[in-house]
């Protein structure tokens, strides 16, 4: 894999118009994850392509933004709220040592942040930030067993 680089449809991308995360709606699967928590504004998803177990993709499905500083207090209030009981179940579920939360949207310019159960035992990058590299399969029946897991958590 080569250097990564800014989109070169990075304007097209900032706009709802363009935006993919936008046009794909609220679905129950996306290209690499499964639908673990649908609230009344975050997705989230867990991931079947990840550095490691325990990776949820959390997108802010409330209306097109780019970047927090675009949220209302009330939205940044129930966005973090949401993030924070995916975070919860995610912590009861894989016991891990440590949560990590990243917002970035350098290639994907619509509000999501990257929630990573960091582990004592096992982690690709035992007390450094995680790498670029999270193309790993994880073993379908690992991915549904989590799945299950986290949806019985998340209900109600």
């Amino acid at each position: 894999m080569g250097p990564m680089a800014w989109p070169t449809d990075w304007d097209e991308r900032v706009g709802e118009r363009g935006c993919v995360m936008c046009r794909e709606g609220r679905p129950e699967r996306i290209p690499h994850g499964v639908r673990v928590y649908s609230g009344p504004v975050v997705d989230a998803y867990l991931s079947s392509r990840a550095a490691q177990r325990g990776y949820v993709v959390a997108t802010f499905r409330g209306r097109h933004v780019n970047d927090l500083t675009e949220l209302s207090g009330d939205e940044l209030l129930a966005f973090w709220s949401e993030i924070t009981r995916i975070s919860e179940a995610m912590q009861q579920h894989f016991q891990p040592r440590k949560m990590n939360y990243e917002v970035l949207g350098n290639q994907m310019p619509h509000l999501h942040v990257h929630v990573t159960a960091r582990y004592a035992d096992g982690d690709v990058a035992p007390g450094q930030p995680m790498g670029v590299d999270r193309d790993i399969e994880i073993p379908a029946e690992v991915v549904e067993a989590d799945r299950a897991a986290l949806t019985a958590m998340l209900r109600g």
